[in-house]
């Protein structure tokens, strides 16, 4: 639902639920800079704030530095109170409902004009996705809010900082690995609050050891410092001969950011890292369990899903063809 924006003079987006929520938030930037005229500020959580600090398609980025209800209601309001003394454009894109339903009533009783996002719908959607009775995309919720057509919904879009692009670079260099030998970035892990979205570590070792029979790569393990010990796991698990670095724990998120913006493939299961490493332009090997990939996975032909009842084989074949054609072929029986 949308409400006109009259005379608004710039625009403000509140995202501050979590990291997959704002990737997928990216995709409206350039369509509230072409409506309004100007570039939108963003209002996040300070995560977001790291992955979005120089965003050329933000004016600036905000920060609502506490999720306790309280306080989060008091920042919230503060920005909200900005934007009106602005008489700038609200656009609510909050997931979360108590926080969504928020933000609409403190724009409703200052008389902002707004745009939101039609939670109830995606909360519909997203529980038909759970029965595997998917209609839309999560993309086409945000597409609608500021009026794209839901078909033409752009893909998010990150931009790594030059800063954490230097400093990912200047430890890769210290490993000496080949240049030559693709780059394989893994996150076996998930969001802790979600761990049925976790593929068994086996499906990842089977996997890795698959492509590695193929083909020499680097392996690039991360996570956050819990998940830790599942990735030494996994890297027990494939060739000892392997060039494999475990980070898990060790990046921020924009660092993150800028290894996934280098690697060849990304192998992760539905969470947080596979939305960066979209966003980014990372072609993507994602595992999925509960949740369906037609309503949040990664959309396009440099993508491919498979279920956790999925054979391996076909989790081995996709991520070769992600790392190139002429590996597919060959390994198919095909012309070199």
């Amino acid at each position: 639902m949308t409400t006109t924006t009259g005379d608004a003079r710039g625009a403000v987006v509140f995202s501050v639920t979590n990291i997959g929520d704002l990737i997928q938030a990216t995709l409206t930037f350039e369509a509230i800079a072409r409506r309004v005229g100007a570039r939108p500020a963003l209002v996040t959580a300070p995560a977001g704030e790291v992955l979005m600090r120089g965003n050329p398609l933000l004016e600036r980025v905000d920060v609502v530095g506490s999720s306790h209800p309280i306080v989060w209601r008091v920042e919230t309001v503060r920005h909200l109170l900005a934007a009106w003394r602005r008489g700038a454009l609200v656009v609510n894109l909050e997931v979360y409902p108590p926080r969504w339903r928020f933000v609409r009533r403190v724009c409703r009783l200052l008389g902002l004009a707004r745009w939101e996002i039609d939670l109830p719908g995606l909360l519909r959607e997203s529980t038909a996705a759970a029965d595997h009775r998917v209609v839309r995309h999560v993309s086409s919720y945000y597409a609608r809010a500021v009026g794209i057509d839901a078909p033409s919904a752009p893909p998010p879009q990150l931009f790594v900082s030059a800063g954490a692009t230097a400093r990912v670079a200047e430890r890769l260099a210290t490993w000496g690995t080949a240049d030559d030998r693709p780059r394989v970035v893994v996150h076996p892990g998930s969001s802790a609050r979600c761990p049925e979205k976790r593929a068994r570590p086996e499906r990842f070792s089977e996997t890795l050891r698959g492509i590695l029979g193929d083909r020499a790569c680097t392996i690039v393990m991360v996570g956050s410092r819990e998940e830790r010990e599942i990735c030494e796991r996994i890297r027990r698990e494939i060739p000892a001969t392997t060039d494999v670095q475990n980070l898990a724990g060790a990046l921020g998120v924009d660092e993150l950011a800028a290894l996934l913006a280098s690697a060849d493939v990304f192998i992760g299961n539905d969470s947080g890292p596979t939305k960066i490493a979209e966003a980014v332009g990372t072609s993507t090997l994602s595992f999925w369990g509960p949740t369906s990939p037609r309503f949040i996975g990664p959309r396009g032909a440099a993508h491919v899903t498979c279920g956790f009842e999925h054979p391996v084989s076909a989790a081995v074949a996709g991520a070769l063809g992600l790392l190139g054609p002429d590996r597919a072929a060959r390994r198919a029986g095909g012309p070199a």
